[in-house]
């Protein structure tokens, strides 16, 4: 894989599973990530993870609400 170092990414579903490792993966990569996700409680832990200064935005949204 080529280098991300300087890239920008928008995980949605980032709080936990699937969504979650793979912005891990993209911070240790070095891409600047965002995540979102239904739990606010959940985003945040996994952008205070211990080196993961690259998940720079966790924003609680949840697509099945209209609101």
């Amino acid at each position: 894989m080529e280098s991300l170092k300087g890239q920008n990414a928008l995980v949605i579903g980032g709080g936990s599973g699937m969504g979650a490792a793979t912005a891990l993966l993209l911070a240790k990569k070095g891409e600047k990530v965002a995540i979102s996700g239904r739990r606010e409680e959940s985003l945040r832990e996994i952008a205070s993870k211990k080196g993961e200064e690259n998940i720079l935005l966790t924003k609680p949204a949840d697509v099945a609400d209209r609101e």
